[in-house]
């Protein structure tokens, strides 16, 4: 083998390695450096009328597999009605991380037995309508399920959930589960991010499921503009309802 071939040969593997390198190190910049939120969640409000929240624990080991950014979940309570709500929002800057974090998965492995999935329409303050799912769950014996109500006696759970992603209000996962959605964000493009909210309320009778998705859907058009106003978008954009 000749020197020039040799000092070729030499070359390609030392470019190669500072390649490998260069390209490692703009993968770990882009995830200690994500787009970040306009606030912190745990800035979300925690008084919203006449709804008073307090913050609920989450396992350890859901916060790890569920590889969030970020997260808060609240239970609220209505002063004047006694109400109780759940609110989960989560945001992760690689959508994809939350494919399989959603109340279809999430609840059975907790131990509810899907009931009922079926498409809402959710009325804004501000006149538009986004698309939400609203299901509903059994269970004997109760329990807490996934990041919803624990609920010791009841029998059924109310959730309604939806994702922004890129922008976008919809219901539907497979909108960021290709490959765009799962590598870093290495140009900072505040819109590549996913956030999931869920509201959940639990029933002791089955019967008060009307009751009780009318009471999580109102909640959840309540805090709709909050949540628009702390995600990583322009002050003047107004997200897009789908649909």
């Amino acid at each position: 083998m000749s020197r020039v071939t040799v000092v070729v040969a030499l070359g390609v593997l030392l470019a190669g390695g500072f390649g490998q390198r260069w390209v490692e190190r703009l993968l770990i910049a882009a995830d200690e450096t994500p787009v970040a939120l306009k606030r912190p969640l745990s800035e979300f409000p925690m008084q919203i009328g006449p709804w008073q929240g307090s913050d609920v624990p989450m396992d350890k080991r859901v916060l790890e597999v569920a590889g969030n950014d970020a997260q808060v979940y609240r239970r609220y309570v209505n002063t004047e009605t006694r109400d109780v709500v759940d609110f989960y929002l989560a945001f992760a800057v690689r959508p994809a991380k939350m494919l399989g974090h959603r109340p279809q998965v999430c609840y059975p492995a907790h131990g509810w037995v899907p009931a009922e999935t079926r498409k809402e329409r959710l009325p804004l303050p501000d006149g538009r309508e986004l698309e939400c799912l609203l299901h509903r769950f059994t269970r004997k014996g109760g329990g807490s399920g996934g990041v919803g109500l624990s609920d010791p006696n009841g029998e059924a759970m109310v959730v309604l959930n939806y994702y922004i992603v890129a922008g976008r209000y919809t219901t539907e996962w497979t909108d960021f589960w290709g490959p765009k959605w799962r590598l870093p964000n290495l140009a900072r493009d505040p819109s590549i991010y996913v956030a999931q909210v869920q509201v959940s309320a639990a029933l002791v009778d089955v019967k008060g499921a009307g009751a009780a998705e009318d009471l999580i859907k109102r909640f959840a058009a309540g805090v709709g503009p909050m949540i628009e106003g702390i995600l990583p978008l322009a002050t003047n954009t107004t997200l897009e309802v789908g649909g």
